[in-house]
């Protein structure tokens, strides 16, 4: 087994001297905040703050701070309040945008130039998915985690596992579509069969895993699959 990882531990979110997020931030949190409309569309938002923090060497933040984070982003990105409004149809089903990767990367963007980091960060989108693991490994192995889109339209949900440290196995605890999480690490290890590829992610300030030859196979050959179902790439010379 071969595992790829962050340098460090990823950001704790801490409240009352309590672990409240042990892997990440979690978009739940603004439900009982004065941004309540954030929690049903927040997960970009919630990846760009947790990349921030991560690239400034914040290991621990408060929820207060936390919060504040999000509308500090809110407020520099004029249409991210709308996007992340939560609109009731005709028909009663509900419509929303979610924060879209350029918004994301100008918030890492900015943030890189504020910390005064060499970095420069823009969707993968236009090359699809090739390369795409190899994409991810690198910037891992720079020790900048990889913020990654999953969304199928009109698909069923990609499985997330969880990591049985005695039986050494994965077991599915949930499903995602159309949500943004955080690569945090990459694990390669073979079977009698096939070589297993795992990529490690936060969401919901929680660590899980996706098979990544599951993520190919949900997304497809279609094209607005690849593009929207990608990652925020750092550019750079390393």
């Amino acid at each position: 087994m071969t595992r790829v990882k962050l340098k460090n531990d990823y950001v704790k979110v801490v409240n009352d001297g309590k672990i409240i997020g042990d892997c990440g931030g979690n978009q739940d949190f603004f439900k009982r905040s004065d941004i309540p409309f954030a929690a049903g569309q927040g997960c970009g938002m919630v990846a760009a703050i947790d990349v921030c923090l991560y690239l400034n060497n914040t290991s621990t933040i408060t929820l207060t701070d936390y919060i504040l984070s999000a509308k500090t982003f809110i407020k520099r990105h004029k249409l991210s309040g709308l996007f992340l409004r939560e609109i009731k149809r005709n028909n009663r089903t509900v419509f929303s945008i979610g924060i879209i990767p350029a918004q994301i990367c100008k918030e890492l963007n900015d943030c890189c130039r504020r910390i005064q980091l060499p970095y420069r960060f823009k969707w993968y989108g236009l090359h699809g998915h090739k390369n795409l693991y190899e994409k991810i490994k690198q910037q891992l192995e720079n020790d900048i985690p990889v913020i990654w889109s999953i969304y199928a339209p009109g698909k069923e949900k990609l499985a997330l596992y969880k990591y049985d440290d005695l039986k050494e196995n994965y077991f599915k605890v949930g499903a995602v579509n159309n949500h943004y999480m955080t690569i945090v690490g990459l694990t390669e290890s073979a079977t009698a069969d096939a070589k297993l590829r795992m990529a490690e992610v936060s969401s919901w300030g929680k660590k899980y895993y996706i098979n990544f030859d599951e993520y190919l196979q949900f997304e497809g050959a279609s094209l607005i699959n690849k593009y929207c179902s990608n990652i925020v790439y750092c550019k750079r010379s390393f």
